[in-house]
């Protein structure tokens, strides 16, 4: 059978982009089975109670016997088979039906059946999220079991700092949420949505906490890696990840997320108990009131750091007039800060920077570092050390990434993201860049607007919110110019 599939010409373009994913017919047939041991069909309403079929070419051992099950009302239906014709009766139910015809060595047989959920006090039982005690949260954290330990003193301690934390175990969410199918992102995205309309009014924070692996065409595919699907503790979304697109399209149609959203992706929970204590001295280093007795002590949350790299002289030359741009808006009312700026003088792919200077002003603290260049493994083409090589306890910057692949934490190796923040007493609180091949002038329209959220439009709130209002304000600005 021969199908043609046409589009409308209506969107006014050379082209039209299109992906058909099956397609469905429904048919008159014979009875006849070809040899199969399998098969599924529907069947209308006879006149009369039953409805009588006699098909031919059913393969199956001759021990093997035949049976139907009717899908639509519930039923197992016993058959009568001789050789390859079976025949049996079906209730007429005044609807259509549809029935499934299998031999009985074809049926999987169920060795275990685990309860939805271990927990002895809740055992076999879903989670009741709609029960009183969740109608004020608004912060959800989701992990794994694994990583419960910490994950946990984290929740406690964002809670203390006015937060309704919620800590939802992702593998209950796969069965309550995601039709019991394991490692599917579909869970989060269902238990979020459901959460908007039950929890508080306004939710916060979506915090994942967990490594992932990638999914579809990679040699880390984690739906069908084993070694990596049992690494896999909170998966992300779509291909390639992303996972912001957990809540993308539910307050509109676009790609503004629901809800300021964040990862930290930990192998171990010793990594969540370095990041919650660096969180922790970070806030309270935030918070802390001023000292009279040393005025200069919080000058170092006013610094920023920039670093034009480049392939030529003119790319340099443009990701250097970017980040000028940048400054101006940092240096400008509100942050007020200081930025000082590093260029790469080479062309080489990679130029080393072991000024001692630099060292010193991150040791001695900076609240932003902005690279614009090329990224390689875990450094960029102006390098400023490995993060292991810091010493800046308690003032920890956020690194913003513009270059490709920088974020990419979907791989077994540590990324660069991973590196600066997954380390102990060192390195960053917070990480942004692409998991993939990035374009410098997008790169620029996304961290433009996202700097004028953090020196101006969202002074002083968190870097969750700035980020979610920068994906808006974009959005919003191509729909002006369709």
């Amino acid at each position: 059978t021969v199908f043609t599939f046409t589009v409308p010409d209506d969107l006014g373009s050379g082209a039209d982009r299109n992906a058909l994913s099956y397609i469905q017919i429904k048919y008159p047939r014979q009875l006849e089975m070809n040899g199969s041991g399998t098969m599924k069909f529907t069947a209308g309403d006879g006149a009369l109670s039953k409805a009588y079929f006699n098909f031919n070419g059913f393969s199956a051992p001759g021990s093997d016997s035949c049976v139907v099950f009717d899908n639509t009302n519930h039923r197992m239906i016993l058959t009568t088979r001789s050789g390859t014709n079976v025949q049996f009766l079906v209730p007429n139910s005044s609807s259509e039906k549809e029935l499934y015809i299998t031999s009985e060595n074809q049926i999987i047989q169920i060795a275990k059946l685990p309860p939805v959920n271990p927990d002895l006090l809740n055992f076999a039982k879903f989670i009741d999220y709609s029960a009183p005690q969740y109608d004020d949260v608004d912060y959800i954290i989701i992990s794994h079991s694994a990583l419960a330990s910490n994950v946990n003193q984290y929740a406690a301690y964002r809670q203390s700092t006015g937060y309704n934390v919620l800590v939802a175990n992702i593998d209950l969410l796969y069965s309550e949420f995601g039709y019991g199918i394991s490692k599917h992102p579909l869970a989060m995205r269902n238990f979020i949505k459901y959460g908007l309309t039950e929890f508080a009014d306004t939710i916060r924070g979506l915090f994942l906490i967990g490594k992932t692996y990638k999914p579809g065409d990679s040699p880390y595919n984690y739906r069908t890696n084993p070694t990596y699907n049992s690494l896999t503790y909170v998966p992300s979304y779509g291909i390639p990840p992303s996972d912001i697109m957990l809540t993308s399209g539910i307050l509109d149609t676009l790609y503004q997320p629901a809800i300021p959203t964040g990862r930290l992706a930990a192998r171990s929970s010793a990594e969540v108990g370095w990041y919650l204590e660096k969180m922790q001295d970070f806030e309270a280093a935030q918070n802390a009131p001023y000292n009279p007795s040393d005025p200069y002590e919080k000058v170092w949350m006013k610094k920023v750091l920039h670093f034009a790299g480049g392939s030529s002289y003119s790319e340099s030359l443009m990701l250097l007039n970017f980040l000028n741009h940048y400054k101006d808006t940092l240096e400008g009312p509100y942050f007020g800060g200081t930025v000082s700026t590093f260029t790469k003088t080479s062309t080489a792919p990679i130029q080393q920077n072991t000024s001692d200077s630099l060292k010193d002003l991150i040791n001695n603290g900076v609240s932003i570092l902005n690279f614009f260049g090329h990224a390689a493994g875990i450094g960029f083409d102006i390098s400023i050390d490995n993060p292991s090589e810091y010493s800046n306890y308690q003032k920890y910057p956020f690194l913003i990434a513009n270059s490709c692949f920088a974020g990419d934490l979907y791989e077994p190796t540590y990324s660069s993201s991973e590196a600066f923040v997954l380390i102990e007493n060192k390195g960053m609180i917070g990480y942004l860049g692409s998991i993939t091949k990035s374009y410098a002038s997008y790169l620029n329209t996304y961290s433009e607007e996202l700097i004028s959220q953090i020196a101006r439009k969202s002074y002083n709130e968190p870097i969750g919110l700035a980020i979610q209002r920068t994906i808006a304000e974009i959005q919003q600005a191509c729909i002006l110019l369709l």
